[in-house]
């Protein structure tokens, strides 16, 4: 790529295509830039058509075809449940890998921002993919495509591509269905923090000396998952001034430091979740049993932690009471 810096306007940049090296058909081009600080971006995509009369790809397909391929149905094999998928968005190499799981149905997951990149690992050999059309198979959308010997798939969705988009790829070892949901870009802040909520213990409750705490956390940017990838409990004493373990009402107290109570469990269950926020989040369930803290006033803390951005993001808490 050629890169030129004009007077007032910035970098330019251009690239020669030699079209000879591709089939005659639909494709599609995207560029992406990375600055000297290592932030990497897609900045455009584009369809084109190559029509080569002379090439040896000259009876190849100008495009899509406008009938199926075949039923849905008709494919053979169970889901390959046990395939560990991994993928990544964006347009960084160095971009960590994250486990893509599978919901109640066998179906993976994925959010990507609209003229984003996508990039999936299928866990081994691929024989083929679709775009699966109601109950029609379709060849996979344009600008994606799928190195069968290694299972590996990449998708550059160009802009006006959004809504959601059912893949089914066929392997030696089953299907893998995969449903790919492109969604606009925010005019606002790129993330607007975590959704979580206490569910169990009620706020104000009394509880027995061994009780759970548990609820829900999630990122709804999250591109795959629920997002969140630890949730911790603390818990602090509190001081209603008719403890007989503290002094006058509003001193402090050793009682008074924080005490951590152990990382939640993560994957629970929550479909009730999952038919507000999307099918992505149906496991976005914690649950930790807490048992040790003497008698009193608490108020416990949960903390939810980001896969994305690495942080603590969110906390919500409930004050309950310890009986003997």
């Amino acid at each position: 790529m050629n890169i030129a810096a004009g007077s007032g306007r910035g970098a330019i940049g251009s690239f020669v295509i030699n079209t000879g090296a591709l089939i005659n058909g639909l494709h599609s081009i995207a560029w992406s830039v990375t600055d000297d600080q290592g932030r990497t971006e897609g900045i455009g995509s584009r369809n084109f058509v190559v029509s080569n009369a002379d090439d040896a790809a000259a009876d190849a397909p100008a495009g899509l075809p406008t009938t199926p391929l075949g039923k849905a149905d008709n494919l053979d094999g169970a889901i390959a449940g046990t395939r560990q998928i991994i993928g990544r968005v964006g347009f960084a190499p160095d971009t960590p890998y994250q486990l893509v799981t599978a919901d109640g149905a066998g179906i993976r997951h994925l959010r990507v921002p609209e003229a984003d990149r996508v990039e999936l690992d299928l866990g081994g050999p691929v024989e083929t993919g679709y775009l699966v059309v109601g109950e029609d198979l379709f060849p996979l959308p344009v600008g994606s495509h799928v190195y069968t010997p290694s299972g590996r798939f990449t998708w550059a969705p160009v802009a006006g591509f959004l809504g959601p988009f059912d893949l089914i790829f066929v392997t030696p070892d089953g299907r893998i269905p995969v449903r790919i949901e492109i969604v606009a870009r925010a005019s606002g802040p790129e993330h607007d923090g975590l959704s979580m909520w206490i569910d169990s213990p009620a706020f104000s409750s009394h509880v027995s000396g061994v009780f759970a705490i548990a609820g829900w956390a999630l990122d709804p940017y999250a591109w795959t998952g629920t997002g969140i990838d630890a949730v911790h409990v603390w818990a602090t004493r509190t001081d209603t001034g008719s403890d007989p373990a503290w002094g006058a009402p509003g001193q402090t107290s050793l009682l008074a430091t924080p005490v951590f109570l152990g990382a939640a469990q993560l994957g629970g269950a929550r479909p009730d979740v999952a038919a507000a926020f999307g099918a992505q989040f149906d496991r976005a369930g914690y649950s930790l049993t807490v048992q040790g803290l003497t008698p009193g006033v608490y108020d416990l803390v949960v903390y939810a932690h980001s896969a994305g951005t690495g942080q603590w993001e969110d906390a919500r808490s409930v004050r309950v009471t310890i009986e003997r």
